[in-house]
């Protein structure tokens, strides 16, 4: 028994030996890269090196230099390309527009798109640096609306091989329509029902209607009424449930009336709708959409919902670094627009006076 109790205590001397061995070697090996040569002078001192230095050491002071390819993206947390993608960040042209729309008077009139009036004062939350996470980087219900006129209010979208048209509504009409849906039973003017006709009209006539909805805590979302399936989308940058869309219920409501004033009155002979009984349709709640890390940036990525949505799934995926970036574009996209009135206002104000242009935009 005594013969056993010693080879055991052997064991496990021999054990923390071991132990106490791996251990002053990891302690050796982090001593030797933090301190180098002077504790541990038979180990070889670990230095890092940038591509530039490695460039110059190599090839000389004048060599090629050496550029990443890669840069590492702190959203999807992995190295990525490291090109620009210009369908976010701005261009030279674009960034000189933006700079010019911040140098502007506040009650300058930047965009003029349809009945869409902005001024420097509605574009200021685009142009303007502010702390991340501020009130005021809010996008207005203005600038959805310009953008959606800017679109045309309408797209193409080609899913499974087959095109389908699609039809963008805008926020003041899809607030109305809210509203009607709410009000139940109160009798409509001669100009109310022409409108909620027009749009009813519009809604029959295209294979999807994109709606974006903005809630009682000026939250954006994209509602997308899907006839072929018979079902509607809802595309948030948050998670969400179906108890969170109550406006989306009162605006369902609202389109099935808008589309029943057009059937009663026969306007449209061969509607692509099948079923115009919004209402019973399938909410569809999607999951798998980039989602915001900020509070204020909804508005932003309802518009790249619409712009990108192709029914079954968005066509490029993005992040809400590629959203900040995008805000200044998307002020440069408005006034670049042909469908501006006041495209070249900008242009012809700085080589009009270049000097005093080119001194504002480098005291920006």
């Amino acid at each position: 028994m005594a013969h056993d109790n010693t080879e055991f205590q052997e064991n496990m001397n021999d054990r923390m030996t071991n132990v106490e061995h791996i251990q002053q070697l990891q302690l050796q090996q982090v001593t030797d890269i933090t301190h180098g040569e002077q504790h541990f002078p038979r180990k070889r001192y670990i230095e890092v090196e940038y591509p530039s230095t490695i460039g110059k050491r190599v090839r000389g002071v004048n060599g090629r230099a050496v550029v990443s390819n890669k840069k590492f993206d702190c959203y999807k947390r992995c190295l990525v390309d490291g090109n620009d993608d210009f369908d976010f960040v701005c261009t030279t042209d674009e960034t000189r527009i933006a700079l010019r729309i911040l140098c502007a008077k506040p009650t300058e009139t930047i965009i003029h798109i349809d009945d869409v009036v902005l001024t420097k004062a509605d574009l200021v939350c685009l142009v303007q640096t502010y702390p991340y996470d501020n009130y005021e980087k809010n996008i207005s219900t203005k600038i959805i609306k310009a953008f959606v006129k800017h679109f045309g209010q309408s797209r193409s979208i080609k899913r499974h091989k087959h095109m389908y048209h699609a039809y963008l509504e805008t926020p003041s009409v899809v607030s109305m329509l809210i509203k009607y849906g709410y009000y139940d039973g109160v009798e409509l003017g001669n100009t109310d029902e022409n409108m909620y006709k027009s749009a009813g009209v519009s809604y029959v006539n295209n294979d999807m209607i994109f709606l974006p909805i903005r809630t009682s805590i000026d939250h954006w979302y994209v509602a997308v009424l899907d006839c072929t399936r018979k079902e509607v989308c809802v595309l948030d940058s948050m998670d969400t449930t179906e108890d969170d869309l109550k406006e989306l219920k009162f605006l369902m409501k609202g389109i099935r009336k808008c589309v029943r004033l057009v059937l009663d009155d026969k306007i449209v002979e061969n509607p692509l709708w099948d079923d115009y009984n919004v209402q019973a349709w399938k909410i569809r709640i999607r999951y798998n959409l980039p989602n915001k890390k900020d509070r204020t940036s909804s508005g932003l990525y309802s518009i790249k919902f619409m712009e990108l949505w192709t029914g079954d799934s968005l066509s490029k995926q993005f992040y809400q670094e590629d959203i900040d970036s995008y805000r200044r574009k998307l002020a440069a996209i408005l006034y670049m627009s042909p469908s501006n009135k006041l495209r070249n206002n900008i242009c012809s104000t700085s080589n009009g006076n270049g000097t005093d242009g080119g001194t504002r935009a480098a005291d920006v």
